[in-house]
């Protein structure tokens, strides 16, 4: 995810397969309380969201069974720091594509 550059899109996709879509929460504040404005590309981005889209299942078992999402549309969580797959940017905020392995934990329940 370091240094790859956000794809703007005109409406939110649908996650195919596997895939969860989550909306990131905002960066670090671009100012510090002493005043010092800390530039854009240098600002630590969160490792918490939102899931706001989930794919068809999960995973497939390896007799070929379909299995479900653990978490569900709304659910607050934080994922491994190098997780997303792709970069969304719609309506100034940033949406990541990973799957549900990246998950770490669930925080709270939408």
């Amino acid at each position: 995810m370091v240094g790859q550059e956000p794809v703007k899109v005109e409406k939110l996709p649908r996650p195919y397969g596997t895939n969860i879509l989550v909306k990131r929460e905002d960066p670090e504040a671009e100012s510090r309380e002493s005043g010092i404005i800390i530039p854009h590309q240098y600002r630590r981005l969160s490792n918490l969201g939102d899931v706001v889209a989930l794919g068809s299942y999960s995973r497939i078992t390896k007799k070929g069974v379909k299995v479900p999402f653990d978490v569900k549309i709304g659910d607050q969580i934080l994922f491994k720091w190098h997780s997303a797959t792709n970069i969304l940017e719609f309506e100034n905020n940033q949406y990541l594509l990973m799957k549900e392995d990246d998950i770490i934990v669930v925080i709270g329940n939408g």
